[in-house]
């Protein structure tokens, strides 16, 4: 399967991100003030719709969890917009986040740390009802109970202890949890990327019944494009805090255009041992700082296509064709050649 259905259920988007920001001070000079940012997020806007699934995908360091972190208010955007259902969250004084974060949730990548293992699995997913004062002790227990068992997990189950549990079972723990305030978004950050390969396929089709189940959208933050063509209705490609690309999965799979796409397709394994790629079909070197970014295109020191205009110009994140976005001054080029 290469994707999900690029249908969704409405047309509304559930959040809509515009010219989104985040630079973390880096060094102070003796007055207080940063002597330097790294550009984790620079300028980057989507939208999810209601029902659909975006996958992020890029190398380690492009800024994806940063923007997941942003989306659930863990960290405050340095500039630009986050509406949640019509709301700016980006606006949301302190005070105000605990009612907000009730419709957006995250599923951490590391389920051995992001789980408490002093508490047992059912107080662990019984702990938003209580903060949130939704039921008594008999409903939050059936509430729970109900939730063990969307997830995949047994009545019996409720009071072990997390080290009681495998990385596959701990990781739908913290699903349930998640999904205890009926969300309606939830970013799921590296979500199978600690577990077994044997086990990853039963947590994404996991995620995928559970978006049926309860119309749920979801932002998929992943490295590896293999597994966000799985579960993804569209996929954006970001690097050093751009994003490159944005299109329907099947479209992006079968026709990547950005050469930064096309340089995570190739850098896929291929199971046939005898199949060798070039060299040049993947990316060389390691991804620049944050802190000093190359000016022009991000990209533009690992590209094999770049010329004089990707050094001076940024490039502007424009449709090519229907539904497909795509950030690189080789599309202006073709034209101008042709």
């Amino acid at each position: 399967m290469v994707g999900k259905d690029t249908m969704t259920k409405t047309n509304g988007s559930i959040i809509q991100v515009s010219g989104l920001k985040k630079y973390f001070p880096i060094g102070r000079t003796l007055l207080g003030k940063p002597k330097n940012f790294a550009h984790a997020v620079d300028d980057v806007s989507f939208t999810i719709k209601q029902g659909e699934t975006l996958g992020l995908v890029g190398e380690s360091g492009s800024g994806k969890t940063t923007i997941g972190r942003l989306l659930v208010r863990l960290e405050k955007p340095t500039a630009g917009s986050m509406l949640f259902e019509g709301k700016d969250i980006s606006l949301l004084k302190k005070r105000e986040l605990k009612p907000f974060r009730g419709g957006i949730q995250m599923v951490f990548q590391d389920p051995y740390s992001s789980l408490n293992p002093r508490m047992k699995a059912g107080d662990l997913v019984s702990e938003p009802f209580i903060i949130y004062r939704k039921g008594n002790r008999v409903e939050i227990k059936e509430k729970v109970e109900k939730l063990f068992d969307a997830v995949g997990l047994r009545k019996e189950q409720i009071d072990r202890y997390s080290h009681e549990f495998s990385g596959g079972q701990r990781q739908r723990i913290g699903i349930a949890r998640a999904l205890a305030l009926n969300p309606r978004l939830i970013i799921a950050d590296e979500p199978v990327s600690a577990l077994d390969v044997s086990v990853q396929a039963q947590v994404l089709n996991l995620l995928a019944e559970l978006q049926d189940e309860f119309d749920l959208s979801f932002l998929f933050i992943a490295h590896d494009i293999s597994v966000v063509a799985h579960v993804s209705h569209r996929i954006a490609v970001m690097y050093l805090g751009k994003l490159m690309e944005v299109a329907e999965t099947k479209e992006l799979i079968r026709h990547p255009r950005h050469p930064y796409t096309e340089s995570l397709m190739n850098a896929v394994p291929i199971p046939n041992p005898k199949l060798r790629r070039d060299k040049h079909d993947v990316p060389q070197g390691d991804i620049p700082s944050p802190i000093n970014p190359p000016s022009g295109c991000r990209f533009r020191t690992r590209c094999p296509h770049a010329f004089d205009r990707c050094a001076k110009e940024i490039p502007l994140l424009r449709e090519i064709e229907s539904k497909h976005a795509v950030a690189c001054h080789l599309f202006d080029k073709e034209m101008e050649d042709a």
